[in-house]
């Protein structure tokens, strides 16, 4: 099914402290940006009207503070941490960002044991800062409507979030070992969507890692290869569908032209129109054009700013 045109853009300027930021919006778009992405740390900012939303911690402050510029001299105030799970990627900086900042941390009751364990070793006591949440139950934070979903993968507790707003319903999916019917439901009732496309299969198979490593790794609780991050966009592909970034990229069974190689090809072969954004340190180019608009997050970087309507 091939997607309707939209209009998404990668900004090279905070739209919060310069031209680009139209207070008269009746319909606030979302803004994307990603701090980090990968084993080396996880956390993302999602923005809509004048509230924003971390999703995952997995940097330190210190790094978080550098990175987080679209926060700094801006009207846009923090409402909350998403957290997904808890390797200490995605919430390795969660009780600092969380003092630092004054916002609650949301999560699941699992996760929420661990952080709460790993804050009683420290001065950053978490006790007032966790939200304890459930899968599939709808909550509250600001103007955004959140849902958490479970998902498979080897942590004590996994989740995605759909998140909704005026513009639309946004999701962050990583860390899957397999695409369950949940999975699909979600990719189906997403505008935006954030999805893994961790390892190419061939550079696993063939590389360096132990054998119980690979078997981790492409098992049903590990992570989602190219080829069925590829497949399975097509196979849920609507209209309403917006905007893929593919994310949790792996630094050594991967890279980010193969990433965007293999989804772009998968695609072309499903008749789906598609242009490419921007991405820092990657010759993808800058594609105006109807349909899909993807791009891929790189690990450690701070990328650009998705402007999502």
């Amino acid at each position: 099914m091939m997607p309707n045109a939209h209009p998404i853009r990668t900004l090279t300027e905070s739209p919060f402290s310069g031209t680009l930021f139209d207070q008269s919006e009746t319909t606030p778009r979302f803004y994307f940006q990603s701090l980090g992405s990968g084993s080396s740390g996880n956390c993302s900012l999602l923005i809509s009207g004048s509230e924003a939303l971390i999703l995952d911690a997995g940097i330190g402050i210190r790094t978080f503070l550098k990175r987080a510029l679209i926060l700094k001299d801006s009207p846009i105030k923090p409402m909350g941490i998403l957290i997904t799970h808890d390797h200490g990627d995605h919430i390795r900086g969660a009780a600092r960002i969380a003092h630092k900042l004054g916002v609650p941390i949301y999560t699941t009751r699992e996760v929420s044991d661990t952080l709460r364990r790993w804050s009683l070793s420290s001065k950053y006591d978490l006790t007032a800062y966790l939200r304890e949440i459930e899968a599939d139950t709808p909550f509250g934070i600001g103007r955004f409507a959140v849902t958490a979903f479970d998902v498979p993968h080897d942590a004590t507790r996994n989740v995605g979030f759909s998140i909704k707003a005026e513009a639309g319903t946004f999701s962050l999916i990583t860390d899957i070992g397999q695409v369950t019917d949940r999975v699909r439901q979600a990719i189906r009732e997403s505008n935006y969507l954030v999805f893994e496309s961790n390892y190419d299969e061939e550079m696993l198979r063939t590389g360096s890692y132990a054998y119980q490593l690979k078997e981790r790794i492409s098992g049903g609780a590990g992570h989602l290869s190219n080829r069925r991050a590829g497949e399975t966009i097509c196979e849920e592909m609507h209209p309403g569908l917006k905007f893929v970034a593919l994310c949790h990229l792996s630094g050594n069974n991967n890279t980010p032209g193969l990433a965007m190689e293999h989804f772009s090809g998968h695609l072309r072969a499903n008749g789906i129109s598609a242009y490419r954004l921007a991405c820092e340190g990657l010759s993808l180019g800058e594609e105006s054009g109807d349909g899909l608009a993807t791009t891929v997050i790189l690990r450690d970087t701070v990328s650009s700013i998705f402007s999502l309507e």
